[in-house]
């Protein structure tokens, strides 16, 4: 996975602690996205490059880097915030205007394609986590 330490500082900043923000943006953030969206049915959001989403034919051929789900606002949230594309594409890839970068991964293949849990999150923990941020942006958001 890609460091994603922010550049731009997330809109609504989530509150969770060193571990859980490691564990969810550096190897497990797509268990975080399909437990938000088993919770919401918000749709999971992958971001990766422009080059493997143009080679790619199935889900699992994609490659990704980061794994969160859009908001109704339209906002996308992981475990350290709520952020525009752009936001979240710049703070992967360190710069803006990489258009067609997201795409939505719903396919149950795109989760068969993530392969096995990096840091062993138990599952309680893992919803804890969802419903604080499902909570945190119903809040804040809107």
């Amino acid at each position: 996975m890609t460091d994603i330490q922010p550049h731009f500082k997330p809109r609504v900043a989530f509150a969770f602690t060193p571990t859980d923000v490691h564990n969810f943006t550096e190897g497990d953030c797509w268990i975080l996205a399909h437990a938000i969206r088993e919770i919401t049915g918000w749709d999971v959001v992958a971001v990766g490059s422009q080059a493997a989403f143009d080679a790619a034919t199935r889900p699992r051929e994609r490659e990704w880097s980061h794994m969160l789900v859009r908001h109704p606002s339209g906002m996308l949230l992981d475990i350290t915030g709520a952020y525009t594309d752009e936001e979240i594409v710049y703070n992967l890839y360190g710069y803006i205007g990489m258009e067609g970068l997201t795409y939505t991964a719903n396919d149950p293949e795109d989760l068969d394609a993530a392969g096995t849990p990096t840091f062993g999150v138990p599952a309680r923990r893992v919803e804890s986590i969802a419903r604080s941020i499902i909570h945190q942006s119903h809040r804040n958001i809107g």
